[in-house]
């Protein structure tokens, strides 16, 4: 018996061998122990950065080179301490991203945010200086036009005063107890400085153009407001929201009353339905707002 299983061994292990390709060995033995798989390696992701831009198709993505690594590493490890802010939401440019071995960094606003083992940080990318290099180094695969246009947008001045909506809807009340530089804004702005004709510190009334009159007159406030965010000169000072006088809701917060009782003059006030209702410090005289104001002509 012993023998017939010897001779049936033989027979299988021949006709595997005549059935493997040339020059190929069958082993039915698993890899030495120490000896790793292929298949149970690491996979190392490249530097990849991603450029948000679509909506409806794939982002641009390209890789960075071992130089242009090294070369960002050294940029950021140079940046100062930033705060956080909120990422741009809606269409258009909205920042770049780069997976950096265990990091991922996020770049909008002149502001870095870089996550890593599950802590943030966030650091200041003054003038958006790291941005544009690093958009600069995704031209041969994104093309010449299309980071032109992009620069552009990020070279340009920020508006000296603007007063922007939210990128996303929401009631007054929940965004309240927010820092202002969190709140996602729109990407364009609803009143700027060129807007404004005067603006009356003692009262916080502004005059504006009749252009602007009759933009804002498309505007709908709802009962429980229409949050805002004032800026000037790219820097978020205050959070408010317009409010209409036919709300029977409190606010507790800077309001802008929608539609104004006064043609083309609109009033930055506190709480509604009156000052009683607001609590906390008035930030509508900020030395920043007035400066931009005072520099242009208009404060009264």
């Amino acid at each position: 018996m012993n023998l017939f299983k010897r001779g049936i061994g033989l027979i299988l292990l021949g006709l595997l061998t005549a059935c493997s390709p040339a020059g190929s060995v069958v082993s039915p033995l698993p890899p030495a122990s120490g000896t790793p798989s292929p298949l149970a390696s690491p996979t190392v992701v490249p530097p990849t950065v991603t450029l948000y831009l679509f909506s409806g198709r794939p982002d641009p993505v390209w890789i960075l080179t071992a130089e242009q690594t090294a070369t960002f590493t050294e940029r950021l490890a140079a940046l100062p301490a930033g705060t956080p802010q909120a990422e741009p939401e809606g269409l258009g440019y909205r920042g770049l991203a780069l997976q950096l071995a265990d990091q991922t960094i996020r770049l909008f606003n002149a502001a870095v945010r870089v996550e890593q083992n599950g802590q943030v940080r966030w650091l200041a990318d003054p003038h958006q200086a790291l941005a544009l290099w690093l958009l600069a180094t995704g031209e041969p695969a994104i093309g010449q036009d299309l980071v032109a246009m992009i620069q552009r947008e990020l070279e340009a001045e920020p508006p000296a005063l603007a007063f922007y909506l939210l990128a996303r809807s929401g009631s007054a009340a929940e965004v309240a107890s927010t820092p202002p530089a969190l709140l996602p804004r729109a990407a364009q702005p609803f009143l700027t400085l060129n807007d404004v004709l005067t603006y009356t510190q003692a009262t916080h009334t502004l005059t504006i153009t009749p252009e602007a009159w009759q933009r804002l007159a498309t505007l709908e406030v709802p009962v429980n407001g229409l949050p805002f965010v004032l800026y000037v000169r790219g820097e978020p000072i205050y959070a408010g929201a317009l409010w209409t006088p036919v709300s029977s809701l409190s606010y507790d917060g800077v309001t802008m009353l929608w539609p104004s009782a006064l043609t083309e003059t609109l009033r930055l006030d506190l709480g509604y339905p009156g000052p009683a209702f607001f609590t906390g410090d008035d930030p509508r005289a900020d030395p920043r707002l007035l400066q931009v104001l005072t520099e242009a002509g208009k404060l009264h």
